[in-house]
């Protein structure tokens, strides 16, 4: 067994109370919805194309270090993301240079997802989530205490799958209902201390046995 420890490569957060402000360069993340139903909505990716192709993966955990608690255990959920090539931009609550934001996702000109060409834009809001995937969702509840907690991603076939392909690009959000129920749920965490720890058999190894790899993004 091997086991893979990864910083996030790309972080940001998305405020629908700021819808044309990047955060890219923040260091603490938001999560969650207000009394009024303003959402704010976590990104992250994480480099995993260090993982050899052809393993066999058997733990996903998501290690988050939760600052602020929620004042309600909102209802909430870990979405795939179906592009790997959105802009993290470096802002703090401020106006973006071709970067992210609630209201705009600006491509870095890859084409993943199917975006056209160097930048294209779409929000983050159209349709199932955006560009977020209605199928692989891990459910769980805004934590109402601090400290880190571990996410279990890998009963998802589709989070499974994009580790396995190279880039896992996930939200974090409250559920569709809990975003605009009017009860007020908004929780923080440091991008410091968030990670993924992989953890898989490769059928190619020559010399059994268990080692750790960290990666750091």
């Amino acid at each position: 067994m091997t086991t893979a420890v990864i910083s996030p490569s790309k972080s940001t957060w998305l405020n629908e109370s700021g819808v044309a402000l990047n955060y890219g360069g923040a260091t603490i993340l938001f999560i969650g919805a207000t009394a009024g139903n303003a959402r704010r909505r976590a990104l992250l990716q994480f480099d995993t194309s260090s993982i050899p192709a052809g393993v066999t993966i058997s733990s996903i955990l998501l290690t988050i270090p939760w600052s602020t608690a929620a004042a309600n255990a909102e209802a909430s959920e870990i979405c795939t993301q179906t592009d790997t090539d959105w802009v993290e931009g470096t802002g703090s609550g401020t106006l973006p240079s071709n970067s992210s934001t609630w209201g705009a996702k600006v491509d870095d000109g890859g084409g993943g997802g199917g975006d056209p060409g160097p930048p294209a834009y779409a929000t983050w809001t159209d349709g199932v989530g955006g560009s977020f995937g209605a199928a692989g969702k891990v459910s769980f509840n805004l934590p109402t205490s601090t400290g880190s907690v571990n996410y279990e991603l890998a009963g998802s076939a589709e989070l499974k799958a994009m580790v396995a392909a190279g880039s896992l690009d996930i939200m974090l959000k409250n559920t569709a209902a809990a975003e605009t129920n009017g009860v007020a749920g908004v929780a923080q965490f440091t991008v410091a201390g968030t990670q993924i720890t992989v953890t898989y058999t490769n059928p190619n190894q020559r010399f059994p046995g268990s080692h750790t790899m960290l990666r750091v993004g």
